[in-house]
C-alpha cells in the first residue's frame, strides 16, 4: 500500500464488536461470507449498513474482493489496484448520504 502512499504500521484488524452495529454508518466487507456472517450477528435494523466493497464498483464484475495473504505479491498489488479504484466511490457515497442528512 506504499505504492499508494497509504501508511499501514499503525492499523490493527479486530472481531466486530456488537456496539459496532449502532456506531457506525457502513460497514464494508470483503467477501459475502463475512457479510453473512455479520447480518447473522447484527439487529435487523442496522443491515442496511452492511455492504460489500465491492458492490461500488461494480465494473470490476466481482463480488468478494481476492484474499492475496496465501498468493504472491502480484495479488497484494491486485487488492492495491481494486482498493484505489473502489474507494473514492465509497467517499462519493458517504458524502452523498452525509448531504442528504444535512439539508
Amino acid at each position: 500500500m506504499r505504492r499508494w502512499g497509504a501508511e499501514l504500521k499503525r492499523v490493527r484488524g479486530r472481531g466486530i464488536r456488537p456496539d459496532d452495529f449502532s456506531r457506525n454508518d457502513l460497514i464494508l466487507c470483503m467477501e459475502q461470507g463475512h457479510r453473512t456472517q455479520l447480518l447473522g450477528q447484527c439487529p435487523v435494523e442496522y443491515h442496511e449498513k452492511i455492504k460489500l466493497i465491492m458492490d461500488f464498483v461494480p465494473e470490476f464484475g466481482m463480488q468478494d474482493l481476492p484474499d492475496p495473504y496465501f498468493g504472491s505479491a502480484a495479488g497484494f498489488e491486485r487488492v492495491g489496484e481494486i482498493l484505489v479504484a473502489t474507494l473514492p466511490r465509497v467517499l462519493e457515497q458517504v458524502r452523498k448520504e452525509l448531504d442528504i442528512l444535512s439539508s
